[in-house]
Order: structure tokens, then sequence, then C-alpha cells
């Protein structure tokens, strides 16, 4: 059955199609695959045989940035979390240039983190504000000419970590109180 949906949508790639951009997207409108143009919102009418539209919201967004444990320079264990707010202002650069922009904003974020406390001691980033900045300052020169600019970077989560293992089969070992 997907073969006569397949049928229907090449013999209806011939007509032209209507396709909305809404007020918080913008995008790029592909002929021939190699003339671009940019889109705002608004009603596009396109031809699929020739044509292509991808878009992509512009608005405001945060990404979380995953919890990760860095070692620190004298041997501390932190875990570090975040977030990152950001902006689309280029959609051309930012559909072309990068995959998935998320991803790599992302990506980006958590490897600056931990350069950026492994070269440090633990109470050099007790203060979160200096990662704050730092993160900021990084990821704006590495992420420049692709479409996005980042509005701010947040430490949401940071903590010393504490490593417990278990050699062999876990055994339940009875806690006694003090004074039993």
């Amino acid at each position: 059955m997907d073969w006569l949906f397949r049928l229907f949508d090449k013999l209806f790639s011939i007509f032209p199609r209507l396709q909305i951009i809404g007020p918080n997207e913008a995008g790029i409108r592909i002929t021939l695959g190699k003339r671009v143009q940019s889109i705002g919102p608004g009603w596009y009418i396109y031809l699929p045989l020739i044509q292509d539209i991808n878009w992509l919201e512009v608005v405001d967004q945060v990404i979380d940035i995953r919890p990760q444990s860095v070692t620190t320079s004298d041997g501390s264990v932190i875990i570090v979390s975040g977030a990152i707010q950001y902006k689309i202002t280029n959609a051309s650069k930012a559909l072309l240039s990068l995959q998935d922009f998320d991803t790599a904003i992302q990506t980006l974020a958590i490897g600056t983190i931990s350069r950026y406390v492994s070269k440090r001691t633990y109470d050099d980033c007790r203060n979160v504000s200096d990662i704050e900045v730092e993160l900021l300052k990084a990821m704006r020169e590495t992420i420049s000419g692709y479409g996005v600019k980042l509005m701010k970077a947040f430490i949401t989560d940071f903590c010393k970590a504490q490593t417990i293992r278990i050699i062999g089969r876990p055994k339940i070992i009875p806690v006694l109180e003090s004074g039993e």
C-alpha cells in the first residue's frame, strides 16, 4: 500500500503547493538544488518538483547541557550541568552550515566546560559566574558565522562528586549506629 502513496505523491508533485511560514519562523527556498533564497513569515507557493522549502523557529530557545563529571587540576571530581539561551539570527546560515545546531551547541558547551574546569582547582571553580562568563565567551567565538546568536549561559548544577565502587557481588551490610 505504501507504493500507492508514493505514486500519488510523485503524480501530485507537479502541482504547486502552499507553504505557510509562521511569525516565529524563517526559512529558505531552494530552487533546482542550488539557488537559495531567504524567506520570512508569510504564504509561499512552490513547485515540489523543482523547489524545496525548509524552515525553523527563530525565537529565543534554551537547550539543556547534560550533566558531566570533570576532574579539576587538583584531583577533585565535580559534576557540572547548565543551559544555553540562543536565537537564530540567520536561517540560511543555520540551515546550511550546521546539520543539527541544537546538538552542536550542546556538544561544544560540554567540551568548553570540561576544558575550563580541568585546568583549574576546585576552589577556582566554585564561583560559577566565572564559568558562565568563560563559557559564553568561548562559545561565541566557536559558533560565530553559523547564524546563531548566543544570549546567555547558565550553570544549573555544580557539586563535588563522590564515587563508590563495588567490586564483586554487592552485599547488604548492616550499619550500626554508635551507642548500640
